[in-house]
């Protein structure tokens, strides 16, 4: 099945992006929680610009088996932006996306949202989510999950992740001797855990 369906605006809550996640991933930690909050918050303008449930702005390459829309930029005329024109340009060339992935409601699109990010792909995602620590976090999500991620992007990672700290405050916190950091960037992220749970 490979189905193309009309691009709906489905605008997000914060309980509800929270309470699904939980319900996406139980045993999920405090940390790891308020960063992937924050990542969807960034992702989709604050829950404003969610487009089919898709939380994680998540592409869909032409093989996807599930049904998908296509973006703004798919097809342009004489009249569209240039934003638009260079779009199409980038995705004609395989640099953009040509399809995002559609989901029915909240909860199908948590559930894939979750089900991507706990690949052995992103563990170096999920490693830097739990230190609870905004540049190591940003780091990581430019390498395994868009490059578009930079240094501009840390102030609006911190405020987002301030919306969700307090909502998910009671669960658990990360368990260090679960997380697998590499040296290098990891291992600082660990570091500065550990200094903070020592004073």
């Amino acid at each position: 099945m490979n189905t193309i369906v009309p691009k709906v605006t489905t605008p997000l809550e914060p309980d509800a992006v929270r309470d699904s996640l939980l319900k996406a991933w139980p045993s999920i930690d405090r940390e790891t929680a308020a960063s992937l909050l924050s990542l969807i918050w960034v992702e989709t303008g604050r829950g404003r610009s969610c487009h089919n449930w898709n939380v994680g702005n998540l592409s869909a390459s032409e093989t996807y088996p599930g049904p998908k829309y296509r973006p703004a930029w798919y097809t342009i005329g004489p009249d569209s932006s240039e934003r638009m024109k260079r779009l199409h340009q980038m995705m004609l060339e395989k640099k953009a996306p040509s399809a995002f992935r559609a989901f029915p409601t909240l909860s199908h699109g948590m559930a894939d949202y979750v089900s991507l990010l706990r690949k052995p792909l992103y563990a170096p995602v999920l490693e830097a989510a739990a230190t609870g620590e905004i540049i190591p976090f940003v780091k990581a999500l430019s390498q395994r999950y868009s490059k578009d991620y930079g240094s501009a992007h840390w102030p609006a990672f911190s405020d987002c992740r301030e919306v969700f700290k307090p909502m998910v405050a009671h669960l658990p916190a990360p368990k260090l001797g679960s997380l697998n950091l590499p040296s290098g960037q990891g291992g600082i992220a660990l570091a500065l855990m550990l200094a903070k749970a020592l004073s």
